[in-house]
């Protein structure tokens, strides 16, 4: 099934869905360790991820064997179109990957703005944490967002109930973070 994802052979994947090919099956072993939707997801196969959606059995937020579900690689790969798309069939956006971070905190720290844009607009929780001890010291978006050009999202985040009063582990508002930029 991996192989047929990865060389676009949607054909071949829908019959092999037909006979009862496990889904959810972790390639274990293999480049991805993931699920047919992580690779779909990974290769930006959006006409294979809309008929990996349609499977009843699909577990839509399985964590792959590095610990992300398919949304969050979706957003490593900057790819908005499955992001909308997992969104749509109903993914978690709170679920966190193997650093603690939500999708909304993953979009954060790597500077996506569209991505962080859609994920606030569609409920997402703009006062997640990450769990204390992490190794990313910016606890909370708004905490991530307090960098040169973010003032857009900045506004969003606090119109869509984002706390400007919390604190990361070094005791610092968002506030205190942008003084010190």
């Amino acid at each position: 099934l991996h192989w047929a994802i990865i060389n676009n052979c949607p054909k071949l994947v829908q019959f092999l869905l037909s006979k009862g090919h496990d889904i959810n099956h972790l390639e274990e072993g293999g480049t991805y360790s993931s699920t047919a939707l992580h690779v779909a997801v990974l290769c930006k196969n959006h006409p294979l991820i809309q008929l990996i959606l349609k499977n009843p059995a699909l577990d839509l937020n399985k964590l792959n064997l590095s610990g992300d579900t398919a949304l969050h690689i979706a957003i490593e790969r900057r790819y908005l179109g499955g992001v909308e798309l997992l969104h749509a069939a109903g993914a978690d956006l709170e679920i966190v990957d193997r650093d603690g971070k939500t999708p909304l905190l993953l979009a954060c720290y790597n500077g996506y703005e569209e991505i962080m844009e859609f994920l606030v607009r569609n409920g997402a929780n703009v006062n997640a944490r990450l769990p204390a001890g992490t190794w990313i010291p910016d606890v909370t978006l708004l905490h991530g967002l307090m960098w040169p050009n973010f003032e857009r999202l900045v506004r969003l985040a606090l119109e869509s109930g984002a706390d400007p009063e919390v604190r990361d582990d070094q005791h610092r508002r968002p506030i205190d973070i942008a003084f010190e930029k």
